[in-house]
């Protein structure tokens, strides 16, 4: 089925050299039920909060460091997707966090 995204951010330039930002967004997961869930994906809808920095050393070099935190909501799973002939079924519940760091040189010319 169709999903939706809504995010919204915010820079903000400190001084000629520095840069701040924000943001935040909440994603609509694409996996309908519990008997969807798989348990190499177990996707619910999330919500994101961004912070970050960025840094222009020089015209050549700049530098940008960013962390997210996703907040998902428990996730059901009641599937028997690639289960064995012996018909098992993964039947369970569960509770996730995401946290992404990143960093990032860029170099113009």
């Amino acid at each position: 089925r169709n999903t939706n995204r809504v995010s919204a951010g915010l820079n903000y330039q400190l001084d000629e050299q520095v840069i701040l930002r924000t943001g935040v967004a909440w994603d609509q997961t694409p996996i309908q039920s519990a008997k969807d869930t798989t348990a190499r994906i177990p996707g619910n809808d999330r919500k994101w909060l961004s912070v970050g920095a960025g840094y222009e050393m020089s015209n050549t070099w700049t530098f940008d460091v960013a962390y997210s935190h996703l907040f998902l909501s428990d996730t059901d799973i009641n599937s028997n997707t690639g289960a064995s002939s012996s018909g098992a079924t993964l039947l369970g519940k569960y509770n996730s966090d995401v946290n992404i760091f990143s960093a990032q040189a860029n170099y113009n010319f």
